[in-house]
């Protein structure tokens, strides 16, 4: 698995934050990971993408993952070296996400990114 470069976990509600961690220490070279739906991870999925994949990850997709919170998308935001796009739902688009977001000139926010990756 580790020259995957692209991984869509989508609506798999039963996967938890053990299970992407241990997926995650051999994907080193993802650089768009879609986890929408996916309800029972948390913003230790995030961690674990950080650790093992921050420094190739370009678009990530956490919308719908109600477990993952603000203090952890903000966190994500700033440290993924090459995250250039971060679909979310607007709610978890806070005022510091926003200024990261234009430091890094990063898309975030809600589809319609969709096709466009």
């Amino acid at each position: 698995m580790r020259h995957l470069r692209r991984l869509d976990l989508s609506y798999n509600e039963t996967l938890k934050d053990k299970e992407i961690g241990a997926m995650l220490s051999s994907c080193r070279n993802l650089i768009d990971i879609r986890f929408r739906g996916c309800r029972g991870i948390t913003g230790e999925s995030l961690l674990s993408l950080l650790r093992h994949c921050g420094q190739t990850v370009e678009v990530v997709d956490i919308s719908r993952c109600p477990a993952i919170k603000g203090a952890s998308v903000e966190l994500f935001a700033q440290r993924a070296a090459r995250l250039n796009h971060l679909v979310i739902e607007e709610s978890l688009v806070s005022e510091e996400l926003k200024a990261i977001a234009r430091t890094k000139r990063m898309k975030v926010g809600p589809l319609p990114c969709e096709g466009s990756f």
